[in-house]
């Protein structure tokens, strides 16, 4: 089934009309036809089953069938990227952006680097950070060691990617002194887009398996 974002104002109405692009997309690339079953998402847990009810070139219009109401997700992912250089950001927002998620991900504005350090000791989280230094073991095991721990797992995983070239040092050493763990995705090293959305695969399974 077709699904489209749309602003949680618009979908306050039983009828209503696709944004722009979302419309433009669903009329002259996925080619839907009044009467399809689509569904739409306000991002923030809300799905609603509807029927197209009209199409045009740039305009499609939906009538709402049933509101669905998604819980947040057990564990939080959050993710800290340094800015990547030309369009290497721009395909982390992305895809980021493309999980096929209830929930969608917020994404703020650069901060400075000390900005994002965790609190040291902060209860039910995990904070990650990709090392390619000795002493950095599996994600997995990151993971299940703070489930075996804890008998749950966190509310929060946070994850580091540092930038070409790695974070220095002295990063490493703010980052452990707020206790983030290093982690590694094995022996390959991979480019900084490569290596979050690897992350973001391994959290996933990591946290399905055991929920």
């Amino acid at each position: 089934m077709h699904r489209f974002f749309v602003p949680s104002a618009e979908l306050r109405q039983v009828r209503f009309q696709l944004p722009e692009a979302e419309a433009r997309h669903a009329a002259q690339v996925l080619r839907v036809r009044a009467g399809d079953k689509v569904q739409a998402l306000d991002g923030a847990g809300r799905t609603y089953d509807c029927t197209v009810d009209a199409v045009e070139r740039r305009q499609v219009w939906l009538k709402v069938a049933h509101e669905n109401l998604v819980p947040a997700p057990k564990v939080a992912v959050e993710v800290y990227p340094a800015v990547a250089k030309g369009k290497a950001m721009e395909i982390i927002i992305q895809k980021l952006k493309q999980c096929g998620r209830e929930w969608l991900p917020e994404v703020t504005s650069p901060r400075p680097f000390k900005q994002c350090l965790p609190s040291a000791g902060e209860a039910s989280c995990l904070n990650l950070v990709a090392a390619l230094r000795p002493g950095a073991v599996l994600t997995g095991e990151r993971i299940s060691a703070y489930f075996n721990t804890h008998g749950a797992l966190p509310r929060t995983i946070r994850l580091w990617v540092g930038p070409e070239g790695d974070f220095s040092s002295g990063e490493y050493q703010d980052l452990a002194a707020h206790d983030v763990l290093p982690i590694t995705l094995g022996t390959h090293v991979l480019r900084c887009e490569t290596a979050l959305l690897a992350l973001l695969a391994v959290c996933q399974h990591e946290i399905a398996v055991r929920s």
